[in-house]
């Protein structure tokens, strides 16, 4: 049987009256009305008597800055069950809150917030919430209100975010996931931890999956200037760039160098700063960041949240893709954490006797006072 095949009818089958026309192939579907394409990667284990599918789906929009990524899970007595449920489950989610942004339905919510002294405003459109187990108590759970006070920490300038909430009790045993724009939060995966806690001790088993997407409205919107490809593009030259400042001149000439490079001065500061910092979370395993950045300006200093610059995730990804692939040479690799401040953190608590378990790391970035976070 070919999974991928029998996935994309699954799709077709449940959603060509909602979606409209559809052009499709053995792993991809586009609904030509929206022009939003589907791809899909089923993994189905088979045993005598059941079968288990995992399916991600990676789901691209002409108006969306990257692709959303899911992973949907489901267990039946056959492959095509199990693959039915899983695309039932990330149609209940994912895809139908998607579908209300894009016909520009009324709104579940609103919301506004600020980074660097501009204003946003945003549009959110809540899934269904799906998942296992029932109690009257959290079927009732409107996870928004409950996690409402930390989003406006992670929103930033994008026209697009999306937060995927997984919340679980079993037995006693709580697992609490929250993902925004696919990155795990621990500030608020730990918030839905405290809100699990509170559920009452006679729920013994439940899951409850919801997406929630914030759409930037346009009177707030200001475009970013480049598309995730470019910012990999130009993070792999920053490597070289920075990998390659073995000397005294070269090492005073990085910025110079990355804005011949970037032609953009916020960019290239951005590079210089967050490259080695992601470089030395990657080498030191026991150490964490955390999940913001200091933007130190001569007459402030802000706290960002990785999330709310556009670029460093995109940016974290293909430099960590670089290095664990090979891609970049362990020469680079050593040179760029020689000139982290994490390093300089580290070397400083260990000849003081601190361990790394116990070190907790703050990492900021020196701009000029025009620099605008984006």
């Amino acid at each position: 049987m070919n999974h991928a095949r029998t996935t994309i009818e699954a799709l077709e089958l449940v959603l060509q009256n909602q979606w409209g026309p559809s052009e499709s192939g053995d792993e991809y579907i586009v609904f030509t009305k929206y022009g939003l394409q589907i791809s899909v990667m089923p993994n189905v284990v088979i045993s005598p008597d059941s079968a288990v599918a995992h399916i991600d789906f990676l789901v691209t929009h002409p108006s969306f800055d990257e692709p959303i990524f899911d992973t949907s899970s489901s267990v039946g007595e056959k492959a095509d069950d199990a693959i039915g449920k899983a695309v039932f489950m990330f149609i209940q989610t994912i895809l139908d809150s998607i579908k209300l942004c894009l016909d520009r339905e009324k709104p579940s919510a609103e919301l506004a917030s600020t980074l660097d002294g501009k204003l946003h405003e945003w549009n959110v459109y809540f899934s269904n919430i799906v998942g296992i187990g029932n109690s009257d108590e959290v079927d009732n759970i409107n996870f928004f209100e409950e996690l409402l006070p930390y989003f406006s920490n992670h929103l930033g300038t994008r026209k697009m975010c999306w937060v995927k909430i997984f919340a679980a009790l079993i037995n006693g045993e709580i697992t609490s996931e929250v993902r925004f724009n696919n990155f795990v939060s621990a500030e608020l995966s730990t918030a839905l931890h405290k809100l699990i806690e509170t559920w009452s001790k006679d729920t013994n088993f439940v899951t409850k999956k919801q997406v929630l997407f914030f759409e930037q409205k346009d009177s707030t919107y200001k475009r970013y200037p480049y598309t995730k490809i470019q910012i990999e593009e130009l993070a792999c030259q920053a490597v070289e760039i920075l990998g390659s400042a073995n000397t005294d001149e070269k090492y005073q000439n990085r910025y110079q160098d990355l804005l011949a490079v970037t032609n953009d001065p916020h960019l290239a500061q951005e590079l210089m700063s967050f490259i080695p910092e992601i470089c030395a979370e990657l080498h030191f395993d026991e150490v964490w960041l955390g999940e913001k950045f200091g933007v130190a300006k001569e007459n402030d200093t802000l706290e960002v949240y990785m999330d709310q610059f556009t670029c460093y995730r995109w940016i974290q990804e293909r430099v960590i893709k670089g290095f664990v692939s090979g891609e970049f040479s362990s020469e680079l690799y050593k040179e760029i954490i020689y000139s982290s401040a994490t390093l300089n953190v580290i070397n400083q608590a260990t000849e003081a006797g601190s361990e790394l378990k116990d070190l907790t790391i703050s990492v900021s970035m020196n701009v000029d006072e025009d620099y605008q976070v984006r």
